[in-house]
């Protein structure tokens, strides 16, 4: 029962990781490293394909052994959040302060974290 819950868990980040590959404002990779990770305990053959993949198999082996990210995915990752930032403080301006301030220190503190991640 156990190993079916993995199952599902994988295939559910797995299905968000691809969604994320239309939506620019949701992100791939760690949905697919939380498949790798759901499928490693769930399903190897599952998780054999996925590390193996063509496309997402090298993103995910960079993170697994040496948690680095790639400098593209960093960029990627950094407009689609100052994108996130600029617009809700277009459509909320000033009205919601108390809410955009912690949501602007947490996406620097976000955007920081990755930047110091080694480059893939």
């Amino acid at each position: 029962m156990t190993r079916h819950l993995w199952n599902l868990a994988g295939f559910l980040a797995f299905l968000l990781g691809l969604i994320g590959l239309l939506l620019p404002i949701m992100p791939t990779v760690p949905f697919l490293i939380v498949a790798a990770w759901c499928w490693a305990k769930g399903s190897p053959r599952f998780h054999r394909w996925l590390i193996e993949h063509q496309h997402f198999g090298p993103a995910i082996a960079a993170w697994n052994e040496r948690r680095a990210v790639p400098r593209s995915g960093k960029i990627a990752a950094s407009l689609m959040l100052a994108v996130s930032v600029s617009t809700t403080l277009y459509f909320l301006g000033d009205r919601y302060f108390a809410f955009i301030l912690p949501l602007v220190l947490l996406i620097l503190a976000v955007m920081i974290w990755v930047w110091r991640l080694p480059d893939a």
